[in-house]
């Protein structure tokens, strides 16, 4: 629901809910039930017309923004994901996995990072921010779209990316990139070096 109508709603409720035993102490031989029922029907009345008027309304167009989220982010994260999914499962080839993600996150800084981003020149730290925004957005995506295949589609992306998110974070170079570019942050007239 979006924050007008949940306003109105929570106005009218507690208007009822204040004014219903004034007029039930006004009139002393009624009984209380009849007041709470009356509260209690029309908050469900106000509340699923204001869902009906979301759902078609306001939802389509976060219906339309989580498929763009999941497009951009099975265009953008298809060959890592695949990459995890290929090696992460057998210890032995996490060397070649790291190996790897690292050249196909450099294609990725080289396609995606702005030159003027504080992280242009640490890929990895730049690439785990991206990775952290698709995977907020999929999560308010498949909680926030009706119960369809579109959100449940979003938690599987999400869980996918959150996957890769993982993997890079335990590259060997994160650790290093991340110390360099908060360095960096925290001082900007320091002089730092192209890692790609």
């Amino acid at each position: 629901m979006n924050s007008i109508p949940k306003s109105l709603l929570l106005a009218l409720l507690l208007n009822l809910i204040v004014t219903a035993p004034q007029s039930v102490r006004a009139n002393s031989t009624s009984s209380p039930l009849p007041a709470l029922a009356g509260v209690c029907i029309t908050g469900s009345t106000l509340y699923a017309a204001s869902w009906l008027y979301n759902k078609y309304r306001v939802c389509d167009g976060i219906q339309i923004r989580g498929y763009n989220i999941l497009h951009g982010a099975k265009t953008r994260y298809e060959l890592p994901i695949a990459l995890v999914a290929a090696y992460a499962n057998n210890p032995n080839d996490h060397a070649e996995l790291y190996r790897q993600l690292l050249g196909l996150i450099n294609i990725d800084n080289a396609a995606w990072s702005k030159t003027s981003s504080q992280y242009h020149n640490y890929p990895l730290v730049e690439f785990v921010i991206d990775l952290d925004w698709y995977i907020r957005r999929a999560w308010y995506g498949s909680w926030f779209t009706m119960p369809t295949r579109l959100s449940s589609d979003l938690y599987t992306v999400m869980q996918q990316l959150e996957r890769v998110r993982y993997y890079c974070v335990r590259h060997p170079d994160y650790m290093e990139q991340r110390r360099r570019a908060d360095e960096l942050a925290a001082n900007p007239a320091a002089h730092h070096v192209v890692i790609h």
